[in-house]
């Protein structure tokens, strides 16, 4: 019988796991111990009594019923989810047994160690291990047709990202099992070539994602993003009115050409997915996007801690929100974040843990054509791309300096009993006090505000109430 991966379908190898991802339903799946079938896992239509005949062969007769069994619990579970198909949909189930192939079997196949966690949490664990380049962002260029208040770029430049070079560094992630690829900026649709681009990245079996504040996309380049079929276009909507929006852009017009771009997005069936950085001038306006994100079933996503500028200039900080407006938010929308946050810190933080993800699944290219940690770090750069990607992920000291950094390298935080409300970044540290280490005053405030609300939870009755 004939049968592949779905188109949607994406499948990577990380030592002992297989991950599968539905670019359409966002489902994951992660096997382990599952090597001796990765010949089934193909695109190009297999012939699965072939392909388990010659794997068979390699092992003990007395295990040949194991290998069948396992093969056909894989083969059910891939196509009950949708992530493997048979031409023309002949049957649901495939059941292989010993009269159709007589033949030694092998070692059983595994789910991942802890059933209760995600794929992704499973993923994490093995990275921080291993560290494995999973995504890889890139900045086409620094150029952008808006100058949001609370920016972390200090400066704009008509600088473009060579295709040449990008192109060979798109082949070697993607040679080296890389899944995810971002576009971004600036405004990443200036560059003359982000068509070219997007096309080539689709070609390596890549999911893509773009950032854009849609303001100079045409039909040409929506054309584009749906015949490849990014997994996302991710853009900002800072509230429900040009008044609003437009302050916060400081581009007359801009709401009306980013709300033009999202509803052709739905209209056209291209996946996408609302951002609502949250600062004092437009928290007025969150509910209102989270009605509309609602409306259209689009996903919105927000910041209240914002980010400094990569040179260490904390001006655009100015636009945070206040910290009454703060506590407000987080009483309407952070209930649930805070009691997370509490109940998983009653079992003790765990200071010898890393601090973050930083430098275990991640690299980010900027237009210079440097490599950085992760989103808004470019003045921590740890690499160009005149070097091997593999080279920089494996040997860059800076890198090392990064995964190496555990809760207890942070200052005063092993010391705090409000820790565990703390999502602290080293490059936003790095950012605002130029310090790795030296967590950010605004965590600070912010775990005084989740501390305080939970404490009145507390004496509202159980916790899940």
């Amino acid at each position: 019988m004939l049968f592949s991966l779905s188109s949607r379908t994406y499948v990577r190898f990380y030592g002992p796991y297989a991950y599968f991802y539905d670019k359409q339903s966002k489902k994951e799946l992660l096997l382990k111990d599952v090597d001796q079938f990765r010949q089934l896992f193909s695109r190009n239509p297999v012939d699965s009594e072939n392909i388990l005949k010659k794997t068979v062969k390699e092992f003990e007769k007395s295990r040949r019923q194991d290998i069948i069994d396992d093969f056909n619990r894989i083969f059910n579970l891939l196509y009950d989810e949708g992530f493997i198909v048979i031409p023309g949909n002949e049957v649901k189930k495939h059941v292989l047994n010993e009269n159709t192939c007589p033949i030694p079997g092998e070692d059983h196949f595994s789910e991942p160690d802890d059933e209760a966690s995600s794929p992704r949490d499973v993923l994490q664990d093995y990275f921080y291990k291993h560290p494995t380049l999973f995504t890889l962002s890139v900045d086409l260029t620094r150029a952008c047709t808006e100058r949001c208040i609370h920016c972390y770029i200090p400066e704009y430049k008509s600088l473009f990202i060579d295709k040449k070079r990008l192109f060979r560094v798109i082949d070697e992630f993607s040679a080296s099992g890389g899944l995810k690829i971002k576009f971004s900026g600036g405004e990443c649709m200036l560059h003359p070539d982000f068509s070219e681009i997007i096309h080539y990245a689709g070609r390596k079996d890549l999911l893509i994602t773009v950032l854009s504040n849609l303001t100079v996309c045409n039909s040409s380049i929506a054309s584009t993003l749906f015949d490849v079929d990014v997994i996302v276009v991710q853009t900002s909507l800072y509230g429900m009115s040009p008044e609003i929006h437009d302050k916060i852009t400081r581009f007359p017009g801009s709401f009306n050409l980013t709300m033009k771009w999202i509803r052709y997005f739905i209209k056209k069936g291209i996946p996408l997915q609302l951002s609502c950085p949250l600062m004092h001038e437009n928290i007025g306006e969150y509910q209102k996007v989270l009605d509309f994100g609602k409306s259209i079933g689009v996903r919105v996503d927000s910041d209240y801690v914002l980010t400094a500028k990569t040179n260490h200039d904390c001006s655009n900080l100015q636009n945070r929100m206040t910290l009454d407006e703060l506590e407000s938010y987080l009483r309407k929308y952070g209930r649930s974040e805070i009691i997370n946050a509490a109940e998983n810190g009653m079992n003790g933080a765990d200071f010898d843990g890393p601090i973050c993800e930083v430098g275990t699944n991640q690299l980010c290219l900027s237009s210079e054509g440097n490599y950085y940690p992760c989103n808004g770090s470019y003045e921590y750069v740890v690499g160009s791309y005149n070097m091997s990607l593999l080279e920089i992920w494996n040997n860059s000291p800076q890198l090392k300096i990064l995964r190496n950094l555990r809760w207890r390298d942070l200052k005063k935080c092993p010391h705090c009993a409000k820790a565990y409300y703390c999502k602290t970044c080293p490059l936003k540290n790095y950012n605002e006090q130029s310090c790795l280490t030296r967590p950010i005053e605004r965590n600070c405030q912010i775990a005084d505000i989740k501390n305080k609300i939970f404490q009145e939870i507390k004496k509202g009755g159980p916790l899940c109430s």
